[in-house]
């Protein structure tokens, strides 16, 4: 997301001041084209028209490029800060869904036919079992998460039509969660609401985490030469 951000900024930066150099060389030849009496560009003045014409168009440019850089690091920010979610406790209890995180999300097709799923990103320690539970659900829905590492665990049903996935988390990070209709083709402008409960519990713990889902892709231990 920075590395996305620092690029479109340097984009619209460069497109800006090129902007503002076509300006100033339209504003020059109009000016020359008047009649006045053309001078070199180190003996025009404070007080001379032209270099005053120059000097603002030069400071609204720059205002507006430090505006639209700010305004994109602002939305990548705040973009990123919405989809980290962290769970700040390690539970052994027994009763289903004691102390987790609970959030309510939306999958749907939109009018062109784009099915758009709900994802989050949702945090765990090597070692521990991360429950994600689809608690309640409108539509049939599947659960997809992602590890860092690029092992992949997936459930459709669980309880019933709802999904549940268990995942022995292989590295510290943030995990990829993936919500959507069942086989990703939903009726048309048609929302699937549903409730998603996230907890991080040690492997083992009765009824939360007795076992885990066997990932459906795992990860590479080793890479070739």
């Amino acid at each position: 997301m920075k590395t996305q951000t620092s690029h479109a900024a340097a984009v619209y930066l460069d497109q800006l001041l090129m902007l503002a150099g076509e300006t100033v060389l339209t504003t020059k030849r109009n000016h020359d084209s008047a009649g006045q009496q053309q001078v070199p560009s180190r003996q025009l003045s404070k007080e001379n028209p032209m270099n005053t014409s120059c000097s603002n168009v030069l400071r609204f440019i720059r205002v507006l490029a430090l505006t639209g850089i700010l305004t994109l690091v602002g939305l990548a920010s705040q973009a990123r800060a919405q989809s980290l979610i962290w769970d700040p406790t390690l539970k052994n209890c027994t009763q289903q869904n004691c102390g987790a995180v609970f959030f309510n999300g939306i999958s749907q097709k939109n009018a062109f036919g784009d099915s758009i799923p709900f994802t989050v990103q949702v945090f765990a320690n090597a070692g521990e079992c991360l429950r994600l539970e689809v608690a309640a659900e409108s539509a049939d829905m599947k659960a997809v998460v992602v590890s860092p590492s690029g092992t992949i665990w997936r459930n459709d049903d669980f309880y019933g039509l709802r999904p549940l996935v268990t995942a022995l988390a292989d590295v510290k990070g943030y995990y990829t969660v993936h919500i959507n209709y069942w086989n990703g083709n939903q009726p048309t402008s048609t929302p699937q609401l549903f409730t998603l409960a996230y907890g991080r519990y040690v492997y083992g713990t009765p009824t939360n985490c007795p076992s885990t889902t066997t990932p459906f892709l795992a990860e590479e231990t080793s890479k070739g030469n």
